[in-house]
């Protein structure tokens, strides 16, 4: 099996650590939410993340975790299976001293499976692509009771599967298609 080689990664767009760029591991699958595409997703929680608890689901490059950390939410945990995406994390924490972010390396469906007693007010579900889990995480959350009170999730899937069905409990608040990309923000 050939080593993983790192990309040229992801750009923090702003806040804290505006412009930092970091490295991303180049793994089969791995695509890092691109500029576009979060410039959209934070000018729409623009107002929500200050003093935010945040869960990054399917972290892979950390892209959706580290920009809500850099703007101002006050806890983030992100969520990885794959060991080398984690030691690329692990060490991108480091390099930002990132004192809000933890991470996780576990199986996210196993994770949703446990109890939890915290609550997240804004949760990021960025799952691989044409994997269609969307719908069965966004039950699990509710189910689960992680979403606090007035909590936001985005959901990102490609634009050639399904759109995730309505779930009692969310209702959809935005979406936007930026390139082969459906963005989708649902509230609690």
């Amino acid at each position: 099996m050939a080593k993983p080689t790192q990309s040229k990664g992801v750009r923090i767009i702003a806040g804290q650590w505006l412009g930092r760029r970091l490295p991303v591991v180049d793994l089969p699958g791995l695509r890092p939410s691109g500029e576009r595409l979060r410039e959209a997703l934070f000018s729409w929680l623009h107002s929500e993340l200050r003093g935010a608890c945040c869960l990054d689901l399917f972290a892979g490059s950390g892209a959706l975790g580290f920009e809500a950390a850099s703007r101002g939410a006050s806890e983030v945990l992100m969520l990885e299976n794959n060991s080398q995406a984690v030691a690329q994390l692990e060490e991108n924490m480091r390099k930002l001293k990132a004192t809000t972010i933890s991470l996780q390396q576990v199986d996210t469906l196993a994770w949703l499976e446990q109890q939890h007693s915290q609550q997240f007010d804004v949760v990021f579900l960025d799952p691989p692509f044409a994997m269609n889990w969307q719908q069965i995480v966004m039950e699990k959350l509710l189910s689960g009771g992680l979403l606090a009170a007035g909590a936001l999730l985005y959901v990102e899937s490609s634009v050639n599967e399904l759109a995730p069905p309505a779930i009692a409990g969310l209702r959809e608040i935005k979406s936007k298609q930026v390139g082969q990309v459906r963005m989708q923000l649902f509230a609690e």
